[in-house]
């Protein structure tokens, strides 16, 4: 009983000391946790506080099947605007699964090939026509570290219509 009593004692110690050492390690391991998690809860809101806000539209897709197709994943309002569409109808749809008039071929490539090479791409005007809309959009693609890929777009469909019309009136 005596034995008995000396082993609970080390170990009751021993688990006392080992709890002294570890709370301190434990408590800070904690904290940083928190510290990080409140810096990407920083992050994200400075995200979309700046996505949202742009005077452009911005779509982000996620290059799936090795970028021969993309997931919508994000789009601004002001490009829900100039695509006069509900955000919530496109978000997480692969763009192979859109209307063939939502993006034009001559962007698709551009996805692509921005994804495969990393390198920013202009994408010359292009045409985009639905039932509601005919528009011309100037594009600029760029991925991000994460590999996703940023479309940044205007709608330019008055300059276009006014240089035709200024064209025009020349003649």
């Amino acid at each position: 009983s005596e034995f008995f009593s000396v082993y609970f004692m080390q170990d009751t110690f021993f688990l006392l000391l080992t709890c002294c050492l570890l709370l301190p390690l434990i408590y800070r391991f904690a904290a940083r946790q928190y510290h990080l998690q409140e810096i990407t809860r920083q992050n994200e809101v400075r995200y979309h506080s700046f996505f949202d806000n742009m005077n452009r539209g911005g779509s982000v897709y996620r290059p799936i099947d090795n970028g021969h197709d993309f997931i919508l994943v994000d789009i601004n309002f002001q490009g829900v605007e100039i695509d006069q569409i509900d955000r919530h109808e496109y978000i997480n749809r692969k763009i192979s699964d859109l209307p063939p008039n939502i993006l034009n071929t001559k962007l698709i490539q551009s996805l692509q090939r921005v994804h495969t090479t990393g390198v920013p791409e202009h994408c010359p005007v292009g045409q985009y026509q639905n039932d509601q809309l005919k528009q011309f959009r100037d594009n600029y693609v760029f991925r991000l570290e994460s590999g996703e890929i940023v479309v940044e777009y205007h709608d330019i469909t008055q300059e276009k219509h006014l240089k035709e019309h200024l064209r025009q009136s020349r003649k």
